[in-house]
Formats: C-alpha cells, structure tokens, sequence
C-alpha cells in the first residue's frame, strides 16, 4: 500500500476474530475486514502486529486439527 492513500473500511458490529483466537473473546463490537489478515478485527487489535499473527496461526491450527 502506498503511502498518503487513503482507503475506506466498511465497518459492521461484529466479531474481531483476532480476540477470539488470542483471547477467547466473542463479544460484538465494531469490526472491519482486514484483506491481509483475512479476518474480521477491532480497531484496536489493527495497531498489534504480534496479536494478527499470533491469532492467525491460531486460526489457521484450529483449522487443520477440527474435528468434522
């Protein structure tokens, strides 16, 4: 992404998927779709680099290891 550009974020109450997979938590919230991530997020968890990728490998574990 280019710097200076701005882009617009379509907002919704939802789940910020980092939370769920880093700290259990489900509650709703504003969230927006981050395309680098694939995931849902908070404001707040979009400045924390190390919890993105923590709950990403989370996600992507709980992925392979679930049971069907």
């Amino acid at each position: 992404m280019s710097k200076g550009k701005k882009i617009k974020m379509k907002w919704k109450n939802g789940t910020c998927e980092v939370e769920k997979y880093t700290d259990g938590n489900k509650k709703k919230k504003k969230v927006f779709w981050c395309t680098d991530c694939n995931a849902w997020m908070c404001k707040k968890c979009s400045g924390d680099i190390v919890k993105r990728i923590f709950a990403m490998f989370n996600r992507d574990l709980n992925k392979k290891f679930s049971i069907k």
